[in-house]
């Protein structure tokens, strides 16, 4: 009876469908605004308060970057000696850079251009100083090669041509040319530094001394003798040797202390 009642229903007029449609319409737009403050409020949390933090973390940025006690001033080098801290601290070129902008791995690069430097550490230390901490080759001996002087650590890098009168001294017998990183024997460094003592203690002065092939070591004194001596030897043997033929008296131009022989001299 009821499906019967909607199908005799009358079918709604033109002007009856536009005026439903506006009634929805506004019911609909009724609804919409009932949600717009929310919307309002969730666009502010996720736009634009986000925006606004960035800009003023932007502005507190660039106060930091232009501030007066920011800029560096002053650079501490430890570590170097004297005569090369002025250098150091001039190569890093960090005075006038603001701290924040400062780029360590940089310095550190310039600084390590320098031959004598073994290591270098750069640190920025607030609010306006930079310290550079080296590490420095150690010469130990003055190595004379085809005319020029070098100096040369303990293990036989060679750090840069130079001289220093303090250093003992050895001359090489072969004119090689040498250039900072290269190395020399280090076995003839190490045996002249056990030499010099044992020569010292039998009070026998020593003028030059000379690198030769073979693991020999060619030593003059100051009275104008001459002694071979050999590295893979008993070196304080040989040195006890010379000590006696010298007290003795006798006159020669060399001896040879070299083993595998009878030491002899002429």
């Amino acid at each position: 009876m009821t499906g019967a009642r909607q199908r005799n229903r009358p079918r709604p007029t033109a002007s009856e469908s536009r005026r439903a449609e506006r009634r929805r319409a506004v019911r609909a737009g009724a609804q919409s605004s009932a949600f717009r403050p929310r919307n309002r409020r969730l666009w502010l949390q996720r736009r634009l308060i986000p925006s606004m933090l960035l800009l003023l973390l932007t502005y507190c940025l660039s106060l930091v970057l232009a501030a007066p006690q920011f800029t560096i001033g002053a650079v501490d080098v430890t570590g170097a000696s004297p005569e090369l801290v002025g250098r150091i601290a001039a190569l890093s070129d960090a005075t006038g850079i603001n701290i924040f902008q400062l780029r360590t791995r940089t310095v550190a690069a310039r600084v390590a251009t320098l031959p004598d430097v073994q290591t270098v550490t750069a640190t920025p230390v607030l609010p306006n100083r930079l310290h550079v901490q080296i590490v420095p080759y150690v010469p130990v001996t003055v190595w004379s090669s085809g005319g020029h002087d070098y100096l040369v650590t303990g293990s036989g890098f060679v750090i840069k041509e130079g001289s220093d009168p303090s250093l003992p001294r050895i001359e090489d017998s072969r004119p090689v040319a040498l250039a900072h990183g290269d190395h020399v024997d280090g076995r003839v460094l190490q045996g002249v530094a056990q030499l010099r003592p044992l020569l010292a203690v039998r009070r026998l002065e020593v003028a030059h001394v000379t690198a030769l092939p073979d693991d020999t070591v060619a030593v003059q004194g100051a009275s104008g003798w001459q002694a071979l001596f050999g590295l893979h030897g008993d070196l304080s043997q040989e040195a006890t040797i010379l000590s006696q033929v010298v007290q003795r008296g006798i006159n020669f131009q060399t001896l040879d202390l070299r083993p595998g022989a009878s030491p002899y001299y002429r």
